[in-house]
């Protein structure tokens, strides 16, 4: 479900646990959602575009790039961030194509469509022809959340909590060993 539905579930009380991006919308009322986990937004290139051998880069590094971004109305929040970031590079991103589907964007991406600006827990799709390059811009990371109504009781819940910040501070241990 996208971020949005998940919201609109919970409120209907057929959901009982969202992990979304943050929205672009309000909670709902009765609704809380909180930060759970942290990822840096990478790009998504073609194997062999021409700036696949850097290890990193910047977005202005991307700004003649056609991209290929989630769709504004999934309210997952990337689209508008990857907007604010591209800005703050000094330019507006050529969109050439919104896909829901985070392997549709990949595939995409494989096929030379274009980049994405993705989360770096995609990099898990691995599609032959398309490499993941870090982004080096401030600001470039993007959270999930977990939604829940307020004053839920559910000692299930509780359980799945414990086990999801467990879960969140052993990826943030490998991301920033010591």
């Amino acid at each position: 479900m996208t971020s949005l539905e998940q919201l609109h579930e919970l409120g209907e009380r057929t959901l009982d646990v969202g992990v979304l991006r943050k929205v672009d919308v309000s909670a709902p009322k009765g609704i809380s959602i909180i930060e759970w986990y942290r990822t840096p937004l990478v790009v998504a290139m073609p194997k062999d575009h021409p700036r696949a051998a850097s290890t990193s880069l910047s977005l202005a590094d991307l700004e003649s790039e056609a991209f290929i971004m989630y769709p504004r109305r999934a309210g997952t929040g990337i689209y508008w961030q990857v907007m604010d970031l591209c800005t703050t590079a000094g330019f507006r991103p050529r969109v050439v194509r919104e896909v829901l589907e985070s392997s549709t964007i990949i595939g995409l991406v494989a096929a030379g469509v274009g980049i994405a600006i993705v989360p770096a827990d995609m990099n898990s799709i691995q599609f032959s022809g398309v490499v993941y390059r870090r982004i080096t811009d401030a600001g470039a990371y993007t959270a999930l959340h977990l939604a829940q109504r307020e004053g839920d009781r559910n000692e299930h819940l509780r359980s799945l909590y414990k086990v999801l910040k467990l879960y969140a501070r052993r990826r943030l241990e490998q991301q920033n060993p010591k």
